[in-house]
């Protein structure tokens, strides 16, 4: 899938082409990519656009880091816009807005590393953690930015959350926004310092 910066991959609604409908979240399911673990190689996504689609639109399974995806955003999904799960695979420039089950969701024993992240949700959905890191995922994320609806908002939404035995080293990551708490960690996450196995350092 390889698009450009002028000219991106845009894959949407049908709805979008017809004058008497209006495009919405869970117009279609999903794209995903399953690999075949660290080092496999699914090719290249690069300047891929995802509109309306259904829960965790963007997905890849297992993907191994010789797989280059850059440049994508997840826009209007009525789940998780980006859930990633085991392997290594390498992401950068991922853009993920509006997404009523939270934007990304990290996850089983994924490793690879993320860097030129942005989450916004312009509106509440539900009470969601915008950006989710799970089970043995242990992934390294730089250069974050996590925006919720407004921190004057009565309902309760995350910024970003670890759970279970995550182990997520974040740097140079900025959270704001959100009503309750802007960083979790709960379960068996414990964040010491740099030397630790879960690091949030540089950040605010």
């Amino acid at each position: 899938v390889m698009g450009t910066a002028t000219a991106p991959i845009v894959l949407t609604s049908s709805n979008v082409l017809k004058a008497d409908k209006t495009p919405a979240p869970g117009d279609w399911a999903e794209f995903k990519i399953s690999g075949d673990g660290a080092s496999s190689n699914n090719g290249t996504v690069n300047y891929l656009r995802l509109e309306y689609g259904g829960n965790r639109m963007f997905r890849l399974s297992n993907v191994g880091s010789a797989t280059s995806i850059s440049h994508v955003q997840a826009f209007k999904s009525a789940g998780e816009g980006v859930m990633v799960t085991d392997g290594n695979v390498n992401l950068k420039y991922i853009v993920a807005t509006d997404c009523e089950g939270g934007s990304y969701r990290l996850g089983d024993k994924y490793q690879g590393k993320m860097q030129f992240l942005i989450s916004v949700n312009s509106i509440y959905f539900k009470d969601n953690d915008d950006f989710t890191i799970r089970e043995d995922a242990a992934p390294v994320i730089a250069n974050a930015t996590v925006l919720g609806a407004g921190a004057d908002l009565t309902s309760n939404t995350h910024g970003m959350r670890f759970r279970a035995n995550a182990a997520p080293k974040v740097y140079n990551t900025i959270i704001a926004g959100f009503p309750r708490r802007g960083l979790r960690a709960g379960d068996n996450v414990t964040i010491t310092d740099m030397n630790g196995a879960a690091v949030f350092a540089y950040s605010h």
